[in-house]
C-alpha cells in the first residue's frame, strides 16, 4: 500500500512539473511573439526603412486596411507601405498587450490599439485611433511572420470620408480618352496649377509646360500616326481629401499600317479642393520591353523600311525615317531624309537593294543596330522604331 501511494504521488508530481514546464514554455513564446510585434511597431513608427517594415509580413500575407482595397502579397504590401509613407505627415504606431498561441505553437494572434496620423479634410493633420488583430505563423526557420493584418477605427474616430474611388477612376478614363486626341481642355481640367510632373525620360515639368506644348503643336496630318491611351490594373487608395492612383498606361500607336504598343507604370497624387479632384504630382516609368520583343520590333521596322524603298512608298518612309536620317552610300555619297523622300517621290532612286538575309540585331536600350547586306541604326521614339542611319556596304 505504501509503495502504491508513493508511485501515485510521483506520477502526480511529474504531471504537475510537466504542466508547469509547458505553461512556462507557452508563456515564453507569447513573450517572444509580443517582442517581435513591438520591434515591428518601432520600425513602422520610425518610418525610415521600408524593407525592414515589410520583412515582418510573410510572402503570402494579406492586409485589410479600413476603407481601402485589400492588399495581398509582399510586393503589393511594399507598394502600400511606400505610398502610405509618401502622404504628408503620415505616422502610424500601435501597442499590443496580448498574444495567444495555438496548442502546437505554430500559429498565434495579437490584439493592439493603434493610432494613424493623416491629413484631414481641411489639410490639417488628424490622428485616428483604432484597434487591430494580427495573425502570425512560424516560417520554416522558426521566425514569426504576420499572415493576416486587419484593423479598424475606434469608437472615437471621426466618420470616414465618402469613397471617391469610382469618381477618380472615371476621371482617369475621361482624361486618357481626351489625351489620346491632345485635348487641351481635358488636360486643363485634370492637372492642378501647382502640378509637378516627372516623365519617363526624367524630365520634370508643370501644367503650364504641358498646355503650352499641346497648344503650340501643329495640326495633325490626316495620315499621321495616332495613339490611343488606356489604363490597366488601376488601383485607387483614398486618404480623406487625398488619393493615390496607380495604374499601367498602355499606349497603342497605329502608324502606316503598323501597330506599336508601349506600356508605362504611372502613379499620381490627387487632392480634392473645393469638391474638385486634380493631380498635384505625377510619375511615369516606362516598362522595359524584353530584348526578344525589341529585336522582333526592329526586324519588322527594318523590313518595312526595305520594302518601302524598293516600292517607292514615300508615305511609309515618312513614318519610319527619322528627321536626322543619313544614308551613306557605298560610293561615300550621303543622303538626308529630305533628299531620300524627294528622290523616291520623283522616281529618281532605283536602288537595287537585295533582300536582307541572315541579319544580326543588337539592342542597346532605345537604340538598335542591324547588320546584314547594309548596316542600319534605329532608335525608339515614343514606342516607334525609326531609322536614323544607314550605310551601304560595297559588294565583294
Amino acid at each position: 500500500m505504501n509503495d502504491s501511494r508513493t508511485t501515485t504521488g510521483l506520477i502526480l508530481i511529474a504531471l504537475f512539473l510537466t504542466a508547469c514546464a509547458t505553461a512556462t514554455s507557452s508563456s515564453r513564446e507569447r513573450d517572444t511573439l509580443l517582442a517581435v510585434d513591438r520591434e515591428w511597431a518601432a520600425a513602422a513608427s520610425e518610418g525610415k526603412d521600408v524593407e525592414r517594415i515589410v520583412s515582418f509580413w510573410s510572402d503570402d500575407a494579406t492586409v485589410y486596411p479600413p476603407g481601402a482595397p485589400v492588399v495581398h502579397g509582399k510586393a503589393a504590401i511594399r507598394d502600400f507601405v511606400r505610398q502610405s509613407q509618401a502622404i504628408p505627415g503620415f505616422h502610424i504606431t500601435w501597442h499590443s498587450d496580448h498574444a495567444w498561441l495555438s496548442d502546437d505553437g505554430t500559429l498565434g494572434y495579437t490584439t493592439a490599439e493603434n493610432a494613424v496620423t493623416v491629413p484631414g479634410p481641411d489639410g490639417k493633420l488628424v490622428t485616428i485611433k483604432g484597434r487591430g488583430v494580427s495573425i502570425w505563423r512560424r516560417d520554416a526557420g522558426g521566425q514569426w511572420k504576420c499572415v493576416i493584418d486587419i484593423w479598424n477605427s475606434g469608437a472615437d474616430a471621426p466618420a470616414p470620408p465618402p469613397d471617391d474611388v469610382a469618381e477618380l477612376t472615371k476621371l482617369l478614363d475621361t482624361f486618357l480618352a481626351g489625351a489620346s486626341g491632345n485635348d487641351a481642355g481635358v488636360h486643363d481640367r485634370f492637372w492642378a496649377d501647382d502640378l509637378i510632373y516627372t516623365g519617363s525620360a526624367g524630365r520634370r515639368t508643370g501644367k503650364a509646360d504641358i498646355l503650352r506644348d499641346i497648344r503650340s503643336a501643329p495640326p495633325a496630318k490626316p495620315d499621321a500616326p495616332t495613339t490611343t491611351f488606356t489604363a490597366e490594373e488601376v488601383r485607387v487608395q483614398q486618404y480623406g481629401d487625398a488619393a493615390i492612383v496607380a495604374f499601367r498606361l498602355v499606349g497603342t500607336t497605329v502608324d502606316g499600317g503598323r501597330t506599336i504598343v508601349s506600356k508605362y507604370l504611372n502613379s499620381g497624387t490627387f487632392l480634392d479642393r473645393n469638391g474638385k479632384w486634380q493631380v498635384v504630382s505625377w510619375q511615369a516609368t516606362k516598362v522595359p520591353r524584353s530584348e526578344d520583343d525589341a529585336k522582333k520590333e526592329v526586324a519588322a521596322a527594318e523590313a518595312t523600311f526595305h520594302q518601302a524603298v524598293l516600292a517607292g512608298d514615300v508615305k511609309t518612309l515618312e513614318s519610319i525615317v527619322d528627321e536626322t536620317f543619313i544614308w551613306t552610300h557605298r560610293t561615300g555619297e550621303q543622303m538626308t531624309r529630305a533628299q531620300l523622300l524627294d528622290a523616291i517621290g520623283a522616281g529618281k532612286l532605283k536602288y537595287p537593294t537585295p533582300e536582307m538575309k541572315n541579319i544580326v540585331i543588337n539592342i542597346y536600350g532605345d537604340a538598335a543596330v542591324v547588320r546584314g547586306t547594309y548596316n542600319a541604326t534605329f532608335v525608339n521614339k515614343g514606342g516607334v522604331w525609326k531609322a536614323v542611319a544607314l550605310h551601304s556596304s560595297r559588294a565583294k
